[in-house]
């Protein structure tokens, strides 16, 4: 009676673990059909003692997981199909949410070490899988560079502990292990106060909240607000919190809306009016909406809205730098983490990040060596490398 009992629990604890939930409402409709469609009667799968990770689990995950885009790529069968198909490896972002998403559960559960070693194994094969040239470790260089003199009191203002040091990676700063790593240690720890967000800063400033408040503009929202918070802190200059790392930023950016209109005519069609139409958006943002909050919050921008370069390179520095952190009533939104930007982007990253209390904390899922590059997913991103 007690075995069978904990099945059913475990049963119970796999539903809510596969069926989409939470973020994945908007597409719920969409899961459903696909799941029944495939053959899976439904969202939940049974751990057996001793055994490891079901296929099931891993399909179904996957599936949970899948973007809009993805999941209407879906190729599915014509019937239903006698037994449950698979669901193949997606893309790189998706079998990462999926395989979180999976050991986050588990987690839950307990007592399961076949499956939680089965997942951990099936982490570390996904890490350690062909990266991205742009990350790949051998492009670290075996000797870093002096460390620029900003990184001392950044480091110590941000808490950030011995376990990494800064290199030059493929031309660019990155961060690498700089000693051995174990699975599940903290690699940094940024304290919450640190993060360069909306949140953080009407705190310090209540009065900051109305204006950002004022600031409706659909799916740009989040990105516009922090953009105006950038701009303010990059204009006190030496009197911000952040200036040191304000200062260690690159003054350009591959991001296209930084490139000159007469070099865009070499793109192909496509590309072209892709592009045209995002910097048109972003200049349109700042002819109209600036203005008018300069006009109804005159401490905003004492010296008047910002120049297009000025705007242009913000919206470069959101772009490629920032990350989503649930920061406000477990809603996410855009965040800079000094120092921690400086990671490499890469969907099979060997890292995840996570507040805790007050803290950001980042973690390995995996053992790392000294000296690896430690790397972050900052998602799908529009930059200059996918328009070229």
């Amino acid at each position: 009676k007690q075995t069978l009992g904990r099945a059913r629990r475990q049963r119970m604890a796999l539903s809510l673990l596969l069926g989409p939930d939470g973020d994945f409402d908007s597409l719920a409709s969409a899961r459903e059909q696909a799941r029944s469609a495939l053959g899976y009667e439904r969202w939940d799968c049974e751990l057996t003692s001793g055994a490891g990770l079901p296929p099931d689990a891993v399909h179904l995950a996957r599936l949970a997981c899948m973007s809009g885009h993805e999941l209407y790529a879906l190729a599915l069968p014509p019937t239903c199909p006698p037994r449950p198909a698979p669901i193949e490896f997606v893309s790189p972002s998706n079998e990462r949410l999926a395989l979180l998403f999976l050991r986050t559960r588990l987690g839950d559960l307990g007592a399961h070490e076949a499956a939680t070693r089965d997942l951990d194994e099936r982490l570390a094969a996904f890490v350690d899988g062909s990266p991205s040239p742009e990350t790949a470790p051998s492009a670290v260089e075996a000797t870093p560079p002096p460390k620029p003199s900003f990184l001392g009191p950044l480091a110590r203002e941000l808490g950030l502990n011995h376990a990494t040091r800064v290199v030059s990676v493929g031309g660019d700063r990155g961060l690498v292990a700089a000693r051995a790593l174990q699975l599940g240690e903290v690699v940094v720890s940024v304290p919450l106060a640190a993060v360069v967000c909306a949140h953080t800063c009407c705190v310090a400033e209540p009065w900051l909240s109305a204006a950002l408040d004022a600031i409706d503009e659909g799916e740009w929202t989040a990105n516009l607000r922090l953009m105006v918070i950038l701009v303010r802190e990059r204009r006190r200059a030496s009197k911000s919190r952040w200036s040191s790392w304000l200062d260690s930023l690159p003054q350009a950016y591959g991001d296209c809306a930084q490139w000159e209109d007469k070099y865009c005519t070499r793109l192909p069609a496509a590309l072209y009016w892709v592009r045209h139409a995002l910097v048109a958006e972003i200049d349109e943002f700042l002819e109209r909406l600036l203005p008018e909050l300069c006009v109804a919050f005159p401490d905003l921008f004492p010296a008047g809205p910002p120049s297009s370069s000025e705007w242009r390179w913000v919206r470069a520095v959101v772009a490629t730098r920032a990350i989503e952190l649930p920061l406000t009533d477990g809603k996410s939104e855009p965040a800079l983490v000094p120092l921690l930007d400086m990671l490499q982007h890469s969907p099979r990253s060997p890292l995840e990040h996570s507040i805790v209390g007050s803290a950001l904390e980042l973690r390995a899922l995996t053992p790392l060596s000294a000296g690896a590059s430690l790397t972050l997913d900052y998602g799908s991103r529009m930059g200059g490398a996918e328009l070229l």
